[in-house]
């Protein structure tokens, strides 16, 4: 009895000492769990406060930047008025250009590629390209922008590749069918067939080009928008994000395509993405469209220029969120088409004027412009009364 005593007493004892212990060790373990919670609050808190630093308030988000008055003629003026999420460009109150032509008309075309400050501090080249063709004596031509893929080493070389090689298959294709004889467009299924199979030669080509150069052929990814301007309308096709728009005679913007956009943010396709291993694959991912109106005016540019010239979102004050839009920004774009009338009229070297008005406007037209990270392609097409474009 003795023993079994004993031997009860020493489990009682071992019992006490484990619990004793055990609670000693949840006690440190609360004590260093509620450390790290505080700890990691504490930077949370940080983090948030530096990001809303750079953030509007609610009310600035809300409050319509003020009317814009435009006082000088330098085309770079009108970038003061920049487009964002801190303004409603509904609210501004944009008197819309409405045009009434004259007998003769034709196109008059501004475009630049300028490089972005990211690229010039890590001194790499500006990965953007362009191109723009009339046919003949027509008022028929093709405007095409080139965004190379920022992760992408040679994208550079494969947008001025793709931006020269599609001007100059869409150039061949209305030569060769005269659509500028036609008095009207083709339909929407035959555009897009010729969409696929002409961005499908340049992807070809490419890949040719990338094997004789000894360039990895993923290294040269690029988006590319096509546009083909024309007395009757205008005909887009595209691969990629980026914009464009169209205005009509009756001073109204809007987009003609849709960025193609993923999952993630900043994430787009190229033309050098996994779409030609089938036609069924390629048609999902190459948008086509037809304007089937005469239009005054039109653009086509790299995402490096939607912050100023685009209203990508807009406030929605009873659902308390933004909502996606996509719509040129008339507060950007009216006054150019009105400048580049007046300037027509009024300067004997007006081509050269707008030419260099355009080029500092895309340079350093605004803080905002000047400072944006990405590089920056705009073409912008303006129907102007002439009987010559001399």
């Amino acid at each position: 009895m003795s023993v079994t005593a004993a031997n009860g007493g020493v489990n009682i004892l071992l019992s006490d000492n484990f619990i004793f212990w055990l609670l000693i060790i949840v006690e440190i373990v609360l004590v260093i769990g509620l450390i790290l919670y505080v700890t990691i609050k504490l930077k949370k808190n940080n983090l948030t406060k530096n990001r809303a630093d750079n953030l509007p308030t609610e009310n600035q988000v809300n409050k319509p930047p003020d009317k814009p008055k435009f006082n000088r003629q330098d085309i770079s003026e009108i970038a003061r008025y920049q487009v964002s999420s801190k303004g409603n460009i509904k609210d501004l109150e944009i008197e819309p250009v409405i045009y009434k032509p004259g007998k003769k008309k034709a196109w008059f075309i501004l475009s630049h590629s300028e490089i972005g400050t990211a690229h010039i501090k890590l001194e790499l080249p500006c990965q953007d390209s362009h191109y723009v063709d009339t046919i003949g004596n027509t008022d028929w031509g093709v405007a095409v922008v080139c965004d190379g893929m920022g992760s992408k080493s040679l994208s550079h070389e494969g947008a001025s590749f793709v931006s020269k090689t599609t001007g100059r298959k869409i150039r061949n294709l209305i030569e060769k069918e005269q659509w500028y004889k036609s008095e009207k467009l083709l339909e929407e299924n035959e555009w897009k067939d010729y969409s696929v199979k002409i961005l499908g030669g340049v992807y070809k080509e490419l890949e040719i080009y990338a094997n004789e150069k000894g360039f990895p052929l993923n290294e040269m990814g690029c988006t590319v928008i096509a546009v083909i301007y024309s007395p009757l309308g205008l005909l887009v096709t595209h691969i990629g994000d980026g914009r464009a728009g169209f205005c009509n005679f009756a001073g109204q913007w809007s987009a003609m395509m849709t960025p193609f956009n993923g999952e993630e943010a900043n994430q787009t396709i190229a033309i050098t993405s996994d779409i030609w291993s089938s036609k069924e694959i390629a048609y999902k991912h190459i948008e086509s469209k037809i304007i089937n109106e005469p239009v005054q005016a039109f653009c086509l540019m790299s995402d490096g220029c939607e912050s100023f010239s685009y209203e990508t979102k807009r406030w929605n004050e009873g659902a308390g969120k933004f909502e996606i839009v996509n719509r040129p920004a008339a507060v950007f774009f009216n006054p150019v088409i009105k400048h580049v009338r007046k300037t027509k009229c009024e300067n004997s070297e007006w081509k050269k004027v707008l030419n260099d008005s355009w080029k500092k406007l895309l340079a350093n037209g605004s803080p905002a412009i000047a400072q944006e990270p990405d590089d920056k392609t705009m073409i912008m097409g303006v129907m102007v009364d002439s009987n010559s474009m001399d």
